[in-house]
């Protein structure tokens, strides 16, 4: 460490003195204009960059003022100040300007880089920056005392550890607040900006972790105060861990009256109406409980996060009871039967028919309602449990199908071989039909994402209605044209729709249905 100041020492005294002062000017100027400079040249914008120019140009600032000081004392004040106390100087400043560079290096390049990497972007706890600076700053005092003043800090130390252990007995609490609140940052059950509930029952979000404690902002707007050591021993729920999505379940009570099936399904709509339930993971709904009146079904649903919840949940009660006064189901209460109801009055349930179901699909609105009953009278529902297959790609076809309840998720292979998921369809879309009505093999693999009630139309129903609708053709073209160009740009971003694209599209679409129906033209 001598040998090393000594040659830094030389070069400060072969410093060219006007050098040093053209620095040092240079130096003022730019402490004077730095937000202008900064602003003008963006430096604000590239920290790091900055600190670099600040680890070459503060060593070089300290050099010039150590050498300005030199020429000053030795030229007009006689000598009035040592050598040996300006080489001290100079040596305290680079010292102390090392532990502020380590210090800032280890703000731009770990606490904002590599410790937000390890931990899922969450800022690092002002508690652990604030110790690690506090002993970076220790650490360089220790080092001025031993390597510039040259001090035996042996009997400071023991000195030191004596004072620390009578105020480690009287300050003991505090001193477990500090440590636990360490252990708080480092084990991380918790952040500031999460939810969480104590065994007490107390619910808040955190708000600031400090030396001393935990605060924790309660739904009234209080602040719960927690001592680090109390929080650090107790049993933590957090509503943000492992991920922020909070899943949520309810029962719903309903008379035995309306079919099972029926409820089911008129519930999974609800869900899936509720723009504030997640698709993923998918929700699902179950018949819970039918061994007591009225029977009991789960919904189990999942939210954006802890707070999203409450409004969502609004969101999806409100329809849920629309879906059931449309069939005119009425949530139940449970009650206990005395036997004097009149076993023949039951409320009356308007349940949709396939006829219903298959005339809101855009796909057969241009059907009489004469074919849509013949149509209908052809087709049958199947029920498929989340993760079943409902069909394969390169499978022979000779359905299409439309959801009557539940999701189903439509994949596909891209050009680069990876299977991608082009669509997810719900209840009143469908599938299916660019394979049935083109007689080709499958192209998509289809999977049920929740319980599914699909509507099954075989091609047997659609050959005489087509046979006898000869200018529907057209408009079931542009309508699967559309909607294959739709997917082809999620398989290909270098498809784009265009008009002239779909109409080619169409066309092509309509010459293999007729092919595959054996519809003659028009002039044919």
């Amino acid at each position: 460490m001598d040998q090393l100041w000594n040659n830094v020492n030389d070069s400060t005294e072969t410093f060219p003195i006007e050098v040093a002062a053209l620095i040092l000017i240079a130096f003022l100027v730019l402490l004077s204009t730095r937000q202008t400079i900064g602003g003008h040249f963006g430096l604000n914008r590239y920290p790091k960059l900055v600190w670099f120019i600040e680890l070459i140009g503060i060593p070089v600032l300290i050099l010039s003022l150590v050498a300005l000081l030199r020429y000053t004392v030795a030229v007009y004040l006689n000598g009035l100040i040592s050598a040996e106390t300006i080489d001290k100087i100079g040596a305290t400043l680079l010292w102390l300007a090392g532990g502020w560079l380590l210090n800032r290096a280890l703000e731009l390049f770990f606490w904002e880089g590599a410790f937000q990497q390890l931990f899922d972007n969450d800022q690092a706890p002002r508690l652990l920056r604030g110790v690690v600076a506090a002993t970076i700053f220790l650490l360089t005092l220790y080092s001025i005392a031993t390597f510039v003043f040259e001090r035996q800090t042996t009997g400071l130390l023991i000195s030191t550890g004596i004072i620390a252990g009578v105020l480690g007995l009287a300050l003991q609490n505090i001193l477990s607040d500090l440590f636990s609140g360490l252990a708080v940052t480092l084990d991380r059950p918790y952040s500031v900006g999460h939810w969480i509930e104590l065994p007490d029952g107390e619910i808040g979000q955190v708000v600031d972790i400090t030396w001393k404690s935990t605060r924790i902002r309660s739904f009234n707007h209080s602040i719960y105060i927690i001592p680090n050591r109390v929080a650090s021993d107790r049993i933590v729920h957090n509503y943000n861990l492992p991920d922020k999505k909070y899943s949520a379940w309810f029962t719903v009570s309903v008379d035995d009256d309306a079919p099972p099936v029926l409820v089911r399904r008129l519930l999974l709509d609800a869900v899936l109406k509720s723009s504030r339930v997640l698709s993923e993971p998918p929700p699902a709904v179950r018949l819970f409980d039918m061994t007591t009146q009225p029977y009991q079904y789960l919904v189990w649903v999942y939210f954006e996060d802890y707070m999203a919840q409450f409004m969502g949940k609004e969101q999806l009660f409100m329809n849920i009871w629309h879906e059931f006064s449309k069939v005119g189901i009425e949530p139940a209460a449970v009650k206990y039967r005395v036997g004097t109801r009149d076993e023949n009055e039951r409320p009356e349930i308007h349940s949709a028919t396939i006829a219903d179901e298959l005339h809101q699909v855009d796909l057969f609105t241009f059907l009489s309602p004469t074919d849509l009953e013949s149509l209908a009278a052809v087709c049958y529902k199947n029920v498929y449990t989340a993760g079943d297959a409902i069909f394969k790609a390169g499978m022979a076809t000779d359905s299409m199908y439309v959801v009557s309840s539940g999701i189903v998720s439509i994949k596909q292979t891209n050009r680069h071989d990876q299977l991608v998921e082009v669509e997810r369809v719900g209840p009143g879309g469908y599938f299916g039909e660019m394979a049935l009505f083109t007689g080709q093999p499958r192209a998509t693999t289809v999977t049920a994402i929740t319980l599914c009630e699909l509507i099954e139309i075989p091609q047997s129903g659609l050959e005489p209605i087509l046979q006898a609708n000869h200018t529907i053709l057209e408009q079931l073209g542009q309508i699967m044209a559309t909607r294959r160009i739709k997917q082809d740009e999620i398989l290909d971003d270098r498809v784009e729709s265009t008009s002239a694209l779909i109409m080619r599209s169409a066309s092509e679409i309509v010459a293999k249905i007729r092919h595959a129906f054996g519809v003659k033209t028009e002039t044919g």
